[in-house]
């Protein structure tokens, strides 16, 4: 179908040059609109040839690979309307994939080897480890003996040191580090200014944080490597020190269009800055209301909005042809209620005052026919448990009958979505699952990793047990397997050998048949147990290969689908670099790698599922389960929105803030670790603005602000639904939340309207 713009998009589309602000509503065609200008830019670059330097393009960045691809097969297909050769003329991609073009064959000048490596989460987080491993050494537990709870029993906080410290303190430099970078500070400088601060609590973490980045930013240089954080980090520092080379690229990229702008932070920002300071052209497209990564993340949508603020121009694209008009007042009213009446007046700048409007009834992108029958909030207070039937149950029934609809339900984690994936389960109704991780990939992986786990201790009788229930279970009905009773017998017989080596190492195999024997197995049990002892045998023998290799061999013993398969290959390969940078890891440590690995699995191209350039659209009639977050950019005919709880969405109360969402839980004076360090961190980062660290701000503040984002993520999930939406709530994992607040007034609010 021709795209015929709408007035604000013809706005968009007039645009001739300068910086230009666009805050665009879900739904109101943005991705169309900016591929459609920035064809009519490339047009004009290849059609004024004389004017066109061969080295010039127009280039389009975006957050995410899928918008990537998304924009460059748009672009495409407008350019050959138009008679022209697609791929000229343009670029297309992420901003970390930017900022890799500015700094290849331009490392020299930053000290690093030109054959360096972009390392993934898997290899960064494996350095990142060894740098903490070195700090712990070094620290002596008395950074952590500054920070616990002081009421905590002395038993308890051994407990948490041994079984917390060394993951929390790895989560939370993690992302320190990021943000430093993100401020374009170094280890050294933050050493430098952290007189700044002489806070007793927060000194000691911010001198942690300095010895760990600056160990894992040696083990980076050593590799070499850079992480993505490091990407953005080198192209700030390549055009603040090389001006000739940043004047070749601003006469290289005449025109630079960003989409999801509201995802940028302070250093993506200042480079695009960089890169337009001599044409002026730059277009951000984004909405402020759908900035739902903030509390993870470097983003932040202030940026976007004083942009728009400070822009030659800017447009408002506030008309949206996605959703019926009973789904748009859901959204608009949840607008006015936290904009006019939120009861945390802090939490009311939450969302913009920026309410979606219908389309004309001539408009060819029009609003679908209204239904107010099919917003439906659900007054019940399930468990967690009926929570899951329930919406399963509808969801399946929606499903059957309307077969040509696309559905639905967004969850508010992964763990939790994994619980109606394995309900739907139950139904004759086909799942695609749109999580961080497959239930394909946590399968794999957990079978890799009970083996891994086993051939680190073969003499170990649990591990051996587990790995034997996990292949020969019921429910798995591979080539053998044993009943409930039949696996009942094999588990004392495996609890109870005396020798286990005699079962798969014995002296001979006349040995080994006294031994069955001894047992008294029938044919079925006599065959599965030689199977089993065939597996331990060979995999034994083999585990001095490479672990790439070993890891492929099992799954090829194990596994028969070319799924499997590909992601038995795919696990080897990520834990073969973990291992290069940690050559000492050990078997028992790969095994938690692998289960790490596969519930990141949407990270890795040979491990992710459906939702690799995902479109709704492609499963009519099927069941999508997803994340509010992984939802963002995606629409469907039906929505259900679950657990709208007020501890997934919470009011920013008092009483709230006590059992708010954070961790290390055992940190004293209920503060939010991160938080305070990264408050820290700014007032290190920016000496010459004078700002002062105060204990307990950087908690509260973490607090508002996911409040906050929480309420734009209830925007964004509502966004999500064309013609029908379903909202639930349960009482929590303890049985202690209830309806949330923001949700109770949408429903009173609908209900008597």
């Amino acid at each position: 179908m021709p795209f015929t713009p709408r007035e604000e998009q013809q706005q968009v589309l007039s645009y001739t040059g300068g910086t230009m602000g666009i805050s665009a509503v879900p739904g109101s065609g943005k991705t169309f609109t900016l591929s459609a200008l920035a064809a009519d830019l490339v047009e004009k670059l290849v059609r004024n040839s004389a004017d066109r330097e061969p080295d010039q393009e127009i280039l389009i960045v975006t957050f995410s690979n899928a918008a990537a691809l998304n924009f460059s097969a748009r672009i495409a297909a407008f350019l050959a309307e138009r008679g022209l050769l697609p791929g000229i003329g343009y670029k297309v991609c992420t901003l970390h994939s930017m900022a890799l073009d500015i700094i290849r064959g331009h490392t020299q000048q930053l000290g690093i080897q030109d054959d360096f490596t972009v390392l993934d989460e898997v290899g960064s987080d494996a350095l990142l480890r060894r740098a903490v491993d070195l700090w712990l050494a070094a620290d002596q537990r008395e950074t952590f003996d500054r920070v616990i709870e002081p009421r905590l029993k002395p038993e308890t906080q051994d407990e948490k040191y041994r079984e917390k410290w060394r993951d929390d303190v790895t989560d939370i430099v993690r992302n320190v580090i990021s943000q430093a970078k993100d401020y374009h500070v170094t280890p050294e400088d933050l050493r430098k200014n952290m007189a700044v601060t002489d806070d007793r609590f927060v000194r000691p973490l911010l001198e942690m944080v300095c010895d760990i980045y600056g160990f894992y930013q040696t083990q980076l240089r050593n590799y070499p490597a850079m992480d993505f954080a490091d990407l953005m980090f080198y192209a700030y520092q390549l055009l603040t020190t090389d001006s000739g080379y940043l004047a070749w690229l601003q006469h290289r990229w005449p025109y630079i269009l960003e989409d999801e702008a509201q995802d940028s932070s302070l250093i993506q920002e200042e480079v695009l800055r960089m890169l337009t300071a001599k044409s002026g052209n730059w277009v951000r497209v984004g909405d402020p209301n759908q900035a739902i990564n903030e509390t993870f993340t470097t983003a932040n949508p202030k940026y976007l909005r004083s942009f728009i603020e400070k822009a030659d121009s800017n447009v408002p694209m506030e008309t949206a042809g996605r959703s019926q008009r009973s789904v748009l007042a859901q959204a608009n009213r949840l607008v006015n209620y936290v904009v006019t009446s939120h009861p945390n007046p802090e939490c009311r700048n939450g969302l913009a005052p920026t309410y979606v409007r219908l389309t004309r009834p001539d408009d060819k992108q029009g609003n679908p026919p209204d239904d107010p029958s099919r917003i439906i909030y659900d007054p019940v207070l399930y468990s967690t448990r009926e929570e899951v039937d329930v919406i399963s149950r509808l969801a399946v029934k929606h499903a059957q009958e309307h077969p040509n609809k696309t559905i639905a339900i967004l969850a508010p984690s992964n763990e939790y979505g994994k619980e109606f994936v394995n309900r739907l389960e139950d139904f004759p109704i086909e799942v695609v699952e749109v999580l961080k991780s497959t239930k394909k990939a946590r399968a794999s992986a957990d079978v890799i990793a009970a083996v891994l786990d086993w051939l680190s201790v073969p003499l170990n009788r649990k591990y051996c047990l587990a790995l034997f229930q996990m292949l020969y279970s019921e429910r798995e009905k591979g080539e053998f397997y044993l009943t409930e009773a039949d696996q009942k017998k094999a588990a004392d017989i495996l609890e109870n050998m005396e020798h286990p080596e005699d079962f798969f190492y014995p002296i001979s195999e006349d040995n080994l048949h006294e031994l069955l024997e001894s047992w008294g197995l029938d044919e079925l049990m006599t065959q599965t147990m030689f199977r089993f002892r065939y597996f331990l045998k060979r995999w034994l023998d083999a585990r001095f290969l490479p672990i790439d290799q070993l890891i492929l061999l099992i799954g090829q013993d194990l596994f028969s689908t070319s799924e499997d398969l590909c992601c038995a290959g795919q696990i080897g390969i990520l834990l073969a670099q973990v291992i290069r940078m940690n050559p000492e890891l050990k078997l028992s440590s790969m095994a938690a790698e692998v289960r790490k690995i596969a519930s990141n699995a949407n990270l890795y191209a040979g491990l992710r599922g459906s939702d690799s350039q995902f479109d709704p659209n492609d499963y009519p009639g099927k069941i999508v389960v997803t994340t509010y977050h992984k939802a963002k950019g995606l629409e469907w005919d039906q929505v259900f929105l679950t657990s709208c709880n007020n501890y997934d969405f919470p009011d920013g109360s008092e009483a709230q803030y006590v059992n708010r969402r954070y961790k290390p839980r055992y940190v004293r004076d209920n503060l939010d670790l991160q938080a305070e360090i990264l408050q820290a961190l700014k007032v290190v980062s920016f000496p010459h603005l004078g700002m002062q660290y105060r204990r307990g701000d950087g908690s509260r503040n973490a607090w508002l602000d996911s409040v906050k984002e929480r309420l734009r993520l209830l925007y964004v999930g509502i966004t999500r639904a064309k013609k029908g939406l379903y909202i639930s709530f349960n009482s929590g994992r303890y049985g202690k939340t209830t309806e949330a607040n923001v949700i109770m007034k949408l429903r009173m609010m609908w209900n008597h309207r």
